[in-house]
């Protein structure tokens, strides 16, 4: 493989970087007189505070610049790739691995396995752990990367190997033991599949983790998601309205047992467990400090608090709409038209939940964020008149107004000539959009 160069992107102004010389195009050679392994290589070394840094300019000129500087201090330079290496891909085969389910013709960077544990310090991506040497293992209790997002979906060895398809996968518990000696502090997820590491493998798994509570800042467990593409993948189903009740039971026994001994719940449910098995959502206090929301867990109890105290906050206010629509995946739907019920009354406005099917990825799929623009341009055609659509923006590619069919905000908007607005999973800027405030 060719060896990778690292640009420099961007040069900030009023910098030491600018003050030097530092241009963009120039190409990173090494610092101190070794080469940067990577971006949590290179935040080490910027720790120093006298600097040697080696670059080299686009016409082949050696710059070298003996940079001496307080001990946070940036010099100001941004790099591509931003990583600076290539990220590390997954090497397991997981039978329940959502990217193996996508369809057909999407873009390149969909189908990118992503199991890199810088990214799981720097992001909190949720990594295994299948593929890092003992040398990097060493590298991260050395320099205490802390905390981790560990993907762990069984605690018992051999389940784990065949759920994953990987025999690193066997080294969980060797793996717990490291981060424990090392004070290296997790936050932990199980992707469940019903029939096989749920019920007592749940249980299992749930007490042996219980061991290492001291190192596990929190856990969840999610239920497999399922699209229609699943052809010559490992046979699977979703859950029903009882198995998800044995779920929440299973979970609610250990958060009882952690809270009695150590003063916390430990580990939570996703909502579409709560949802799938028609189980009303713990309250507020009950999800702690929120540590999964990435995961599902919490979503519909903060956006309540968040519309409760909004609503109480904006006092009288009538909106300037006189019907909205707001469009939403089935299965935040009831906790949706509810929300709009009390806005409704509230601010003096007619609002419609619009309940979208996902015919892109198959009706088993059911969340917002995993809805696409044709999907949702369908759903609009069919809606009626009305002064603004509403859409979550978990719906768009994180800093765009794109869909994960590629296609656009505008294009959605062109072919129903509805005004679309996007707003972020957050009960008061619900409210405020409601409002016509921006």
């Amino acid at each position: 493989m060719d060896e990778l160069k690292v640009m420099v992107s961007d040069v900030e102004k009023n910098s030491i970087a600018e003050e030097l010389g530092v241009s963009v195009g120039d190409i990173l050679v090494g610092i101190n007189g070794r080469k940067v392994l990577d971006l949590l290589d290179y935040m080490d070394l910027m720790l120093n505070e006298k600097l040697e840094v080696e670059l080299e300019a686009e016409n082949g000129e050696i710059k070298v610049l003996d940079i001496e500087k307080e001990v946070y201090e940036d010099i100001g330079i941004t790099f591509e790739p931003n990583l600076m290496s290539r990220p590390k891909s997954c090497k397991n085969k997981c039978a329940f691995c959502f990217i193996d389910q996508d369809a057909p013709n999407m873009r390149d960077t969909v189908y990118f396995k992503d199991d890199d544990w810088r990214l799981s310090y720097l992001y909190g991506n949720y990594v295994t752990f299948t593929n890092v040497s003992d040398e990097e293992l060493e590298r991260i209790c050395k320099r205490h990367y802390s905390p981790m997002f560990l993907s762990v979906h069984s605690m018992r060895p051999e389940l784990r190997v065949k759920l994953m398809k990987n025999p690193n996968a066997a080294k969980i518990i060797d793996l717990f033991e490291k981060f424990k000696q090392n004070d290296i502090m997790l936050n932990c997820q199980f992707v469940l599949c019903p029939g096989i590491n749920d019920g007592e493998e749940l249980e299992y798994s749930i007490s042996k983790l219980y061991e290492y509570i001291d190192i596990v800042d929190s856990a969840a467990v999610v239920p497999v998601g399922l699209t229609k593409f699943r052809d010559g993948l490992t046979p699977l189903r979703e859950y029903t309205k009882d198995e998800a009740m044995q779920v929440l039971i299973t979970v609610h026994k250990w958060q009882d047992k952690a809270l009695k001994e150590h003063g916390r719940r430990f580990i939570f449910a996703s909502d579409e467990f709560y949802i799938k098995a028609e189980h009303e959502v713990p309250d507020f206090d009950a999800l702690e400090d929120f540590a999964q929301i990435e995961n599902g867990v919490g979503l519909v109890t903060r956006f309540a608090e968040e519309f409760a105290c909004a609503l109480e906050k904006i006092g009288k206010h009538s909106s300037p709409y006189k019907r909205i629509v707001i469009a939403t995946g089935v299965s935040a739907h009831a906790f949706m038209s509810e929300i709009a019920e009390v806005a409704s009354e509230a601010l003096n406005v007619r609002i419609d939940v619009l309940k979208v099917e996902n015919k892109f990825f198959g009706k088993s799929i059911t969340v917002a964020g995993l809805l696409t623009g044709g999907d949702i341009a369908e759903a609009l055609m069919d809606c009626g008149e009305c002064d603004i659509v509403l859409l979550p923006q978990v719906m768009f590619r994180s800093g765009t107004e794109t869909f994960l069919d590629n296609v656009t905000l505008s294009d959605v908007a062109k072919k129903t000539g509805k005004k679309i607005k996007i707003v972020p999973v957050d009960g008061e800027c619900f409210v405020n959009a409601v409002c016509g405030i921006d």
